[in-house]
């Protein structure tokens, strides 16, 4: 085999694997919340609601509380690295706290815990 050629399919590996890495680090295959609670074996739930009580600091919640329109709370625990709507911290639950804006939650139900999985404005 010559040297070029070597060189080639050395550099499509490098590329191929550079792809699948990048496919797995953005999610890729991953459209929303169901997808990645499917892919995790439990069945997705719904919540939307007004934020009645967040537990942590401005960077990081170790749990929140959502009252629905029923009257029915709910409290979360947040999927690891779970960020606010497309990329926010998860801190800004607190500004929803304060202004009453409702918010939309996605979670599944892992150990007994009410995972969030996605949160996002409901409006």
């Amino acid at each position: 085999m010559s040297r070029r050629r070597l060189f080639v399919l050395v550099g499509a590996a490098v590329a191929a694997l550079s792809l699948v890495v990048w496919l797995v680090v953005a999610g890729a295959g991953v459209d929303d919340a169901a997808d990645v609670v499917a892919a995790r074996g439990a069945s997705p739930g719904a919540a939307e609601g007004i934020v009645v009580d967040v537990v942590g600091d401005i960077t990081s919640v170790e749990s929140f509380t959502v009252r629905s329109a029923d009257g029915t709370s709910r409290s979360f625990v947040p999927d690891d690295g779970l960020l606010f709507g497309h990329g926010g911290s998860i801190g800004h639950l607190r500004s929803h706290l304060t202004s009453g804006e409702p918010v939309r939650v996605r979670y599944t139900e892992r150990g007994g815990a009410l995972v969030a999985v996605e949160v996002d404005d409901a409006s």
